[in-house]
């Protein structure tokens, strides 16, 4: 955006929060570049009706270059507000710079007309840019994040840290940036950095009591139920983390019978991680699991928990311990 004058209009438009977000503060930081001082500056929700951002933004600006004016949530703007911000985008002023963005332009009844001829008014005299997740590589994504940072994200690294935290672009950065402090603030981060921060991770945590289990390994899958329980407050508690536990171990099942009867796996299954699945595969190919066995088990360690005055951590651990032995 440097070297040529800023555009009066921004349309930017995207189903990822981060993304739309970067897009705005880049034209936020071009706008003040180009003398939109902080006194003539404003921010504005849609869901509230914004009423009185039109007149601002054909307000003169004071002792400034520019005007800067940001609307947010533009899929929840009124019809009136439409109306208006067409109406203004139609004939903008030359010393405001309006900035609209969102997830996508308003639908229902009357107002995809009414997002086109804005798109258009924008289009005249303005900028509309528009993104996707699914267009993006979030490996990519993490590792140019990282490079912001002034740091070198392995891609082996970054392949684990989509793994770990999905796709969602936002907690894809936020997770860069822990990794990034984690290995000095600069320089390379490599897999053993983004270990040690997801082990950070509430959903990782529970990803690695499930591991644990399907390893059958004790040690591990006591050291998750400790940091699941450390995590504090009651969402946390012995009889939460034995529900976890519940069904960590029945969509185990589920994928037993899927490879029994040959057929893919089951949904859930499909969205998790790929050395997830393999290593679930692996464990239900391994060794049998059998339903009515694990049931009885289950039954028996909820009634102990629920006599349990102040012991049923330990009843929660030693069900974990006859689990991984099993």
């Amino acid at each position: 955006m440097s070297g040529a004058p800023l555009p009066p209009l921004h349309l930017v438009l995207g189903d990822s929060h981060h993304l739309v977000e970067a897009e705005v503060q880049a034209v936020i930081r071009a706008a003040v570049a180009a003398g939109a001082s902080s006194f003539n500056q404003s921010s504005w929700s849609a869901e509230d009706g914004a009423e009185g951002l039109v007149s601002e933004a054909r307000t003169q600006p004071m002792m400034s270059k520019l005007r800067l004016v940001v609307l947010r949530g533009i899929e929840k703007a009124p019809a009136a507000l439409m109306d208006a911000l067409s109406t203004y985008a139609e004939s903008p002023s030359p010393t405001t710079v309006l900035v609209l963005s969102g997830e996508k332009l308003p639908v229902g009844a009357g107002m995809q007309e009414r997002g086109r001829r804005l798109q258009r008014a924008v289009e005249a005299t303005g900028v509309v840019k528009r993104s996707a997740t699914k267009d993006q590589d979030p490996v990519a994504f993490a590792q140019a994040q990282a490079r912001e940072l002034g740091a070198e994200l392995s891609r082996d690294a970054a392949r684990l840290l989509v793994e770990l935290c999905g796709r969602e672009l936002g907690r894809l950065a936020l997770e860069v940036e822990k990794a990034v402090a984690w290995a000095g603030g600069a320089g390379p981060v490599d897999v053993e950095a983004v270990e040690a921060v997801a082990t950070l991770i509430p959903e990782s945590a529970s990803w690695d009591l499930t591991d644990a289990l399907i390893a059958r390994d004790p040690d591990r899958a006591l050291a998750a139920v400790q940091r699941l329980s450390s995590l504090g407050g009651s969402e946390q508690s012995p009889h939460r983390l034995l529900a976890s536990v519940t069904w960590q171990l029945r969509s185990l099942l589920e994928l037993q019978s899927a490879l029994r009867a040959g057929a893919p796996p089951p949904e859930a299954w499909r969205r998790v991680p790929a050395r997830k699945l393999a290593q679930a595969e692996r464990r239900v190919r391994s060794g049998a699991i059998d339903p009515a066995a694990l049931l009885e088990t289950l039954v028996q360690a909820n009634q102990r928990m629920n006599r349990a005055k102040a012991g049923d951590q330990r009843v929660l651990e030693e069900l974990v311990l006859g689990l991984t032995a099993g």
